[in-house]
């Protein structure tokens, strides 16, 4: 049992009783309650409080805000212990002083941290490998990165991971979801929060938030940050530097390039070789995931030969990006595979209604290939624009040549090759001489949509079609 003010309330049983007498309330509001007692004092954001309490339905905030004024009605007297942060959730009080949950540890009296993932997350598939490893690099250093293209499921693993390490954390795992933050200032404000620390908001710095959690063993999973790369860095820069005993586990489209920071890339769902048919096909995990995401729609989703070939081509299609397949996944399952398949050359029109609740950038799959457009520079976004004319990947000479008329040097173009590179929106293929790279095809099909979006189509398919010339010369020598 748990006590809120004049309250006790059991988590088992869903029951509620004031002075030993029941007291009801809707389903929803003690869903809420529920998130709110087991943050431990911690905020909760509106985004997952309804995500959370309703994961398959599109409602109003004006709801939720219904059910917390029912929540505060209940509490009478207590009103107050349930405590709005005005533009981003709530925080219950777990006492009247006003301060989050306290516990003993060796070093003393320190605020309680949250050990609660975010729930409702699919079963995890084809990651078991690389969860082991990030798991093995826990246990060899202080931080660890996972990086990978957008959609790639980097969030799902590390939540795998924090999940399976809460055993080596006595102090808890934090959650820390940067998505939603603009700058470096809220993403501190979104880590103070996560961990419980109340400082003014004037005063809020790395070095002020680690030294408040020195001493604590505690793994904080540091999600999305990409768009505030220079803060995530420092934070976990700071908070490593003075606990020996503190972990760092995030994820981001690029490393933070911190010190000791160890990089694990989060590779494509295998997909089956083209040739392949039946029980192969089944076997690859990016099959295996489009399969499940159909059936949660259609449980008598079609797993004839036919179908299951044509499940096959379309992961191929898709890169096996786990995004991509579960937006794919679900149309197949409304409209059929055969109707997918014939417009997946409109992929960006088809590919979107993904769960509501999540991330906007995670119901499109343009949606989010735009976010990591907007993260470019300008010069990031030119050369990835006229990249897209590649079918079969590029040489560095060959990116020189395609830009050369925007007037960009050898080294600016470097530069933004090794950028796109490092945001995991170009793909290295190491082991080839020369260096040879390309992008993933729906990289691809979205950096041709650029072109055709800037007027630079026809400009780019010209320069495409002089380069096997030029390079021909450059080869036997013709040119210098």
């Amino acid at each position: 049992m748990v006590r809120i003010g004049q309250l006790l309330i059991s988590l088992e049983s869903r029951e509620i009783q004031l002075d030993s007498e029941s007291l009801r309330i809707g389903s929803r509001a003690f869903d809420i309650l529920e998130l709110l007692i087991r943050a431990q004092g911690t905020l909760v954001s509106k985004d997952e409080i309804m995500r959370r309490v309703w994961p398959d339905t599109v409602v109003e905030e004006n709801n939720l805000q219904v059910h917390v004024a029912a929540l505060r009605k209940a509490l009478g007297a207590d009103r107050d212990l349930i405590k709005t942060v005005p533009g981003r959730g709530y925080r219950l009080m777990l006492a009247h002083e006003e301060a989050p949950l306290q516990h003993e540890t060796a070093a003393g009296l320190l605020p309680c941290a949250s050990i609660m993932l975010p729930a409702g997350v699919s079963a995890l598939i084809g990651r078991q490998t690389l969860v082991a490893q990030v798991l093995g690099g826990l246990n060899a250093g202080r931080v660890v990165t996972l990086v990978g293209a957008g959609g790639i499921g980097k969030t799902r693993v590390a939540l795998e991971v924090a999940g399976q390490a809460t055993m080596r954390f006595p102090d808890g795992v934090v959650f820390v979801p940067l998505a939603s933050v603009s700058n470096a200032r809220f993403a501190l404000e979104a880590l103070a929060g996560a961990l419980g620390i109340k400082l003014p908001a004037g005063r809020l710095s790395s070095d002020l938030i680690a030294a408040e959690i020195a001493g604590r063993r505690v793994l904080i999973v540091l999600d999305n940050c990409e768009h505030v790369i220079d803060a995530a860095a420092e934070m976990a820069r700071a908070m490593t530097a003075v606990n020996p005993a503190l972990c760092v586990l995030a994820t981001s489209r690029e490393a933070l390039r911190i010190q000791d920071e160890v990089l694990y890339h989060v590779p494509s769902l295998d997909v089956p070789p083209d040739a392949s048919l039946g029980d192969e096909i089944l076997q690859t995990s990016a099959v295996q995931l489009f399969l499940a995401r159909a059936r949660t729609i259609d449980p008598c989703f079609s797993s004839d030969e036919r179908s299951i070939f044509l499940t096959g081509l379309v992961c191929r299609r898709l890169d096996g990006i786990p995004l991509a397949i579960e937006l794919a996944a679900a149309r197949a399952a409304v409209l059929g595979i055969e109707v997918l398949v014939d417009h997946l050359d409109e992929c960006f029109r088809i590919l979107t209604g993904g769960f509501r609740g999540v991330l906007p950038r995670h119901q499109t799959l343009k949606a989010m290939l735009d976010w990591s457009y907007r993260l470019l520079d300008d010069t990031e976004r030119t050369l990835l624009r006229w990249l897209g004319v590649f079918l079969n990947g590029f040489s560095f000479d060959a990116a020189c040549h395609m830009v050369a008329a925007h007037g960009f040097s050898q080294t600016e173009i470097l530069d933004a090759l090794g950028g796109l590179v490092s945001k995991s929106l170009v793909i290295h293929d190491s082991g080839t001489v020369p260096s040879r790279y390309r992008l993933l095809a729906t990289t691809r099909a979205y950096a041709l949509q650029q072109l055709e979006d800037n007027g630079e189509r026809k400009a780019a398919a010209l320069a495409h079609a002089a380069w096997p010339v030029l390079a021909h010369q450059r080869t036997s020598g013709s040119i210098l």
